[in-house]
């Protein structure tokens, strides 16, 4: 009887202590606050691609504004861009930056050599887990075409509801 009385009781205490609220988490009004649309990526059919911030997604077309920096191979084009649904290839949709991991590869390599001798036989192994965890890292905050239904993009975009009335493409910095 006194066991179930203890494991009740320690089960009540896991329960409790689950259902608090972490502490590490900010308040709403600490979180920052974004104006503009998630950095995207697009391919066309046609192999041209598109880079910048996502600035609407309705029904018929992606607005596009191209970044400045493009890359050489990108076309070049100032404003926003309108590309119809049926001309995408691919997007990809960035809404957060990627951890860089390249300190945790050479330290954790550099520790195996605590292992002594079998550092031979655990170095080859923490260094391919290091290499993975940097790598995979840096492409957490990613979403491919896969990942979100087009349908979806709005969420992501300055005007998630679509391009208002009121306001011309042009006028869109």
């Amino acid at each position: 009887m006194i066991n179930k009385q203890v494991l009740l009781v320690l089960l009540m205490l896991l329960l409790a202590v689950s259902c608090s609220v972490p502490r590490g988490l900010p308040a709403p009004e600490e979180l920052p606050y974004e104006t503009k649309g998630t950095a995207f990526y697009v391919k066309l059919h046609d192999g041209s691609v598109y880079r910048g911030e996502l600035i609407a997604a309705e029904n018929d077309a992606l607005y596009v504004l191209p970044a400045e920096n493009q890359h050489p191979n990108m076309k070049r084009q100032s404003g926003v861009v309108q590309i119809p649904w049926d001309a995408v290839d691919n997007y990809r949709v960035y809404y957060a930056h990627g951890k860089s991991l390249v300190w945790f590869v050479p330290v954790y390599t550099i520790v195996t050599f605590s292992h002594g001798w079998f550092a031979f036989l655990t170095m080859p192994f923490n260094l391919i887990a290091t290499l993975t965890a940097h790598f995979t890292s840096q492409h957490e905050h990613v979403l491919r075409k896969k990942d979100i239904a087009p349908e979806e993009l709005g969420l992501f975009a300055r005007f998630p509801q679509g391009i208002p009335t009121d306001v011309a493409l042009q006028d869109i910095i």
